[in-house]
């Protein structure tokens, strides 16, 4: 890159350090795996529109629908008695309506859509309500996550009440209720909220999506070389574990297993996060194996760490003979289990590959790897 590229880089990533990007906290819903099922969600509304639940609220989810269900449709229904709360109630067609709620005064018939079309036969839910509650009000309400249009048909009109109206109403009428509600189940109540409020996210924010747009020329220009770097640090990675290899060999060092000496390339799109590049040597000591592994991690390419760490992953290691005899060259020795899910991580230091041409490293990797091997057929 010429020195107009990399200031156009320093500006670009400077813009983009001042651009806030929202994330979304995490819910019970988000860790139990389930934040978008529209079966999970319509059996936790009917539990809340059911005002002889333990949850305290009494009347206040089937309150705010009404009130919203009112103020789309243009009526004036009231909120009657609350007589049964069913769900997957079956059609004569053997279809299914997600949530039918039964007042003394009025039928509710409440189609749930978060991801999914309405291609539902809601003709035949207007009928099973009708033949069901007929001296009743019927309100048909198609509840979703983004608005939609009202869905009509033949003598029936399903109104669109969105999440967003529908748990705003609830969270207005909140404040009357909260004393009796039940602690437990408020918080749940809240998690529901902010699940909702969570999948419906989804658009980017404006000034990132402004900042891509104005920058994908050196965006693009960046990720090029970025990734060329990836590529070179592969070839050389591999070079040095040739060396390593050829080296240990000729010099008779005694090591469990040449011939294992390994390039690895841990780099997929899927597992992009903990892409890295390494070489790892199994060394025995004893009952565990220690691996010694130089690896350079994705989000610094010319980086390389060097590390010792324990195979087993229920083995510890206290590391005092290795850091008495690495101490001299590597003096700020640390330990640390951020890198691998094995035994604990002892970290010797890191080394700028782009200032040490291969000889030099392959050198500096060789001289740790004889100390050790000396060390380990002392004990």
């Amino acid at each position: 890159m010429e020195e107009k590229d990399f200031e156009n880089l320093r500006q670009m990533l400077n813009d983009a350090s001042n651009i806030e990007i929202q994330t979304k906290a995490q819910t019970f819903f988000d860790v139990s795996g389930y934040p978008h099922y529209e079966n999970v969600m319509s059996n936790i509304l009917a539990f809340f529109f059911n005002p002889n639940e333990e949850h305290g609220f009494k009347d206040l989810w089937i309150k705010s629908l009404i009130e919203c269900y009112n103020k789309t449709a243009g009526k004036t229904i009231s909120l009657g008695s609350v007589e049964t709360v069913e769900r997957e109630i079956v059609t004569d067609e053997g279809k299914r309506i997600d949530i039918v709620i039964a007042l003394d005064n009025a039928a509710i018939a409440i189609e749930n859509k978060i991801f999914a079309p309405v291609n539902n036969d809601l003709g035949s839910y207007h009928k099973k309500i009708k033949k069901d509650h007929e001296e009743k009000e019927i309100m048909e309400i198609l509840l979703t996550k983004d608005k939609s249009k009202h869905e009509k048909g033949e003598g029936y009109c399903f109104y669109n009440i969105t999440y967003q109206n529908f748990l705003g109403c609830v969270k207005e009428n909140l404040g009357e209720y909260i004393a009796d509600a039940n602690a437990k189940w408020l918080i749940f109540a809240k998690e529901v909220m902010k699940n909702i409020e969570n999948l419906g996210e989804n658009k980017m924010n404006e000034k990132w999506e402004t900042f891509l747009c104005k920058n994908r020329e050196i965006i693009q220009q960046f990720f090029d070389q970025y990734f060329s770097a990836l590529q070179q640090n592969e070839n050389y990675m591999q070079e040095i574990a040739n060396r390593l290899r050829e080296d240990i060999t000729k010099n008779e060092l005694v090591l469990p297993a040449v011939d294992k000496i390994t390039y690895n390339m841990n780099y997929t799109e899927n597992n992009y996060k903990y892409a890295y590049f390494s070489i790892f040597i199994d060394i025995r000591k004893d009952k565990e194996t220690i691996t010694f592994e130089p690896f350079i991690m994705k989000n610094n390419p010319y980086e390389l760490i060097i590390a010792l760490w324990v195979r087993e992953g229920n083995k510890e290691c206290n590391w005092k003979a290795e850091k008495e005899v690495l101490k001299k060259d590597f003096p700020k020795l640390k330990t640390t289990k951020e890198y691998n899910k094995w035994g604990n991580t002892l970290i010797l230091g890191t080394l700028n590959i782009n200032r040490l041409s291969k000889e030099e490293l392959s050198e500096k990797l060789y001289k740790i790897v004889k100390n050790l091997s000396e060390l380990y057929q002392e004990k």
